[in-house]
């Protein structure tokens, strides 16, 4: 495991160097270890064996993160899970076929519970022991299908982050238990950078952070950005600190990049693309007002099949454990996204599952959503399809947004809209407005009614 204890060693190097803003306070690179090195000791009396599979239960904070080192040095198969995701516990626990569950607190004292009625590890913990490595299980947020646990050798994901790059003071916006907020972790800490940690992701708490830290790197989903727009705490903050904003995980609708660029016009506005199974790339744009954008060649190859983005790269996961390979018999990963292929960019535009055929037709969702989010009074909104007897499936809408109108005039203000920017069978047939947030606990939108 030497590129683990290279890049802890990393860490190391530091010093006295702020490593993480967290509740109200800064913590040093030196301290953070110290959190670290006393979890070692807990962690070494809890009788948990080498390949042994562990839940974190956690957040982007010190504690977990020093917690999340360890199971990584001590070559565990570690499943990163988000603390206040109760709901999907249980069954990431039975899927992942978890041994112990671990959580240490605020004050870095540890909870490690074992669990006697775990089943026998599946077959691709193996692979991970014959390597003499450390595991990783991520689940897919299952905002278009079943969850899948996809299985990682840590080991040649950490391998990106063996040469020094840029650290910003960077808000950790992005999840603990997903690839996004993973690498956001790694990236800054590996590279002396410093971690913003949150409690609370609502726009104005994010912007408070922004103006209070003097954060200069804000990693979203598109989700939040349209909140951020709608709530206009922009405008209540000094957010002159930021240099770059990153968005990812989702489909970014036009309106919204060109809102965005024109509230922050001294920001660099950028794409990002990874995956659960593979991890995240580095890309690039011909300009930041496009959706369209290259992957960087060093990190993967790519290939389009029947429009669909197929990838290989190093840092690949080894497999689902309860699903099939999705991998091609050359090796290649089929990503399930579709894609519009524009000289030598790429621009997403949506899941193969999310995509609603109606008589024949094909409708993408976030084409629709792209046209609902730039209309007056809607602040996002989610399409998916329904079944229908005559045409196989219709357009449907949810729509979170504030208007004075009542809402028959308003369905009609909307379904023109539509009509005078799509094709007819692209227009929602069915509309509702809500009054909640249409992004889960995932940060970005669901097609489905419930996520693992």
């Amino acid at each position: 495991m030497d590129t683990v204890i290279t890049l802890t060693d990393k860490v190391a190097a530091f010093g006295d160097k702020t490593a993480f803003w967290y509740d109200g306070r800064t913590i040093s690179f030196r301290d953070f270890l110290d959190i670290k090195n006393a979890l070692a000791d807990e962690l070494a009396a809890c009788g948990i064996a080498k390949y042994d599979s562990v839940l974190v239960s956690g957040d982007i904070d010190p504690q977990t993160i020093a917690l999340l080192l360890n199971c990584i040095e001590l070559q565990f198969i570690t499943v990163p899970h988000l603390r206040s995701n109760v709901q999907a516990l249980a069954a990431r626990e039975d899927i992942a076929r978890v041994q112990w569950r671990l959580e240490a607190d605020a004050n870095g004292r540890l909870t490690c519970t074992r669990i006697p009625e775990a089943k026998s590890p599946p077959a691709l913990y193996s692979e991970i022991a014959g390597r003499d490595s450390a595991g990783l299980v991520l689940f897919t947020s299952g905002s278009s299908g079943e969850p899948k646990a996809a299985v990682h050798d840590i080991a040649a994901l950490l391998e990106k982050f063996e040469r020094r790059r840029k650290a910003l003071r960077t808000i950790g916006f992005l999840l603990f238990d997903h690839w996004g907020g993973l690498n956001t972790i790694f990236h800054t800490l590996f590279n002396g950078g410093e971690l913003v940690c949150l409690t609370d992701r609502a726009p104005s708490e994010i912007c408070r952070l922004i103006e209070t830290t003097k954060a200069e790197l804000l990693p979203v989903s598109p989700s939040f950005l349209n909140m951020l727009l709608a709530s206009r705490e922009y405008e209540k903050w000094d957010l002159s600190s930021l240099s770059v904003v990153s968005y990812g995980a989702e489909p970014m609708a036009q309106h919204t990049l060109d809102k965005v660029r024109e509230i922050l016009p001294s920001v660099t506005v950028k794409q990002t693309y990874g995956l659960i199974e593979l991890g995240v790339f580095p890309t690039r744009s011909s300009n930041e007002s496009s959706l369209y954008f290259q992957i960087d060649a060093k990190s993967a190859q790519y290939r389009i099949v029947d429009g669909m983005l197929q990838l290989k790269t190093a840092g690949a996961m080894l497999g689902y454990i309860n699903a099939p390979s999705p991998f091609t018999e050359d090796g290649w990963f089929v990503t399930g996204d579709q894609v519009e292929v524009r000289g030598d960019e790429i621009r997403i535009l949506g899941r193969k599952t999310e995509i609603i055929n109606v008589g024949g037709e094909k409708v993408y969702p976030s084409e629709v959503e792209a046209v609902l989010v730039g209309l007056d009074g809607v602040v996002d909104a989610l399409v998916y399809g329904e079944d229908n007897f005559l045409l196989g499936n219709i357009v449907c809408a949810e729509i979170y947004g504030e208007s004075d109108m009542a809402p028959q005039d308003y369905e009609a203000y909307v379904k023109q809209a539509c009509r005078k920017n799509l094709e007819e069978f692209k227009v929602p047939v069915k509309l509702t407005v809500v009054d909640r947030p249409l992004h889960g606990d995932r940060l970005k939108k669901s097609r489905l009614r419930t996520t693992c």
